[in-house]
């Protein structure tokens, strides 16, 4: 006598959790207030929260490595950003130079032109 194996069920592709809403919707409330008095200064505080949204409040201690990139990245570009924003010409160099440059990189990752 066999026994047919029991099959499993798979993980649904996107699963909702209440506590990971939660997170979300009280990491965008400060940024979402701040916005009503000044758009500007509501958004970066909105991008500033990104690090803390994306890791969750307990982050495991190698992930912790990746909140430093993440905020890194984020404040470097808004101090870039706002040094550039007040000259029209040199910020769409910096733009090209970090976008468009890029692209034109040979796909082989030599990092010759």
């Amino acid at each position: 006598m066999t026994s047919a194996a029991p099959t499993r069920k798979p993980a649904p592709a996107i699963v909702w959790r209440w506590s990971w809403a939660l997170l979300g919707a009280l990491c965008a409330l400060p940024a979402a207030l701040v916005t009503l008095q000044s758009p500007s200064h509501g958004l970066a505080l909105a991008f500033g929260a990104l690090p803390a949204a994306a890791m969750g409040v307990r982050g495991t201690r190698g992930s912790r490595h990746q909140i430093l990139v993440v905020g890194l990245a984020i404040g470097v570009g808004l101090v870039v950003g706002a040094i550039l924003a007040s000259h029209p010409l040199l910020a769409v160099g910096g733009i090209f130079l970090v976008w468009g440059r890029p692209s034109y990189l040979p796909a082989s990752g030599s990092g010759h032109c």
